[in-house]
């Protein structure tokens, strides 16, 4: 994914000072948040949804889990031959929650969706919080959350049009009043 020098860009644009901590945490969190930031890319771009399928596992999953709770001799026979089966398909069961909810773009109280690239803005800026230990970083026009997501995002996203800094306030701005848990 991104350089080391890259990465230490970013957090220079920010304004937060640059260990190697925090350059781990950074690349860790970017490169989570690209592969997301791309599947919901994808998720949008896709005829068949990848949420849909997702469901229909998840859903599988959940009623094989009733049939074997509701009949302790299926999961001893199963861990007789593989004692991490029910575990797996209980982590597998938790993952596909996760991965669904990833998938699915916020919900306003209004029912508009929040579009992906402000999802991605919202989430760099709870990156921005933590990393600078600000628990409200601002959104001042070209301040170091400014610089700091603008730099993240091109590492996501080279071609990803970053709005100008008084579109990027605006649009904050809204995505943080319409946020259900504040940030």
């Amino acid at each position: 994914m991104a350089h080391q020098d890259e990465l230490r860009a970013a957090l220079t644009a920010g304004g937060i000072p640059t260990d190697d901590e925090k350059l781990a945490l950074l690349a860790d969190r970017l490169r989570l948040l690209g592969h997301l930031y791309r599947a919901r890319c994808g998720e949008r771009n896709a005829a068949g949804g990848l949420a849909d399928h997702l469901k229909v596992i998840g859903n599988a999953i959940d009623k094989i889990e009733r049939i074997i709770d509701g009949d302790g001799r299926i999961e001893t026979t199963l861990e007789a031959f593989d004692e991490k089966a029910i575990e797996g398909l209980r982590a597998l069961s938790a993952a596909t929650r996760q991965a669904v909810l990833a998938l699915s773009p916020g919900v306003n109280e209004k029912g508009r969706r929040q579009d992906i690239e402000t999802s991605l803005f919202m989430e760099l800026r709870n990156v921005y919080a933590f990393l600078s230990g600000k628990a409200d970083p601002g959104n001042s026009e070209r301040g170091p959350l400014y610089r700091f997501e603008f730099k993240c995002a091109k590492l996501i996203d080279p071609d990803l049009d970053f709005p100008k800094p008084a579109s990027f306030r605006t649009r904050l701005m809204a995505a943080l009043g319409r946020a259900h848990v504040p940030l």
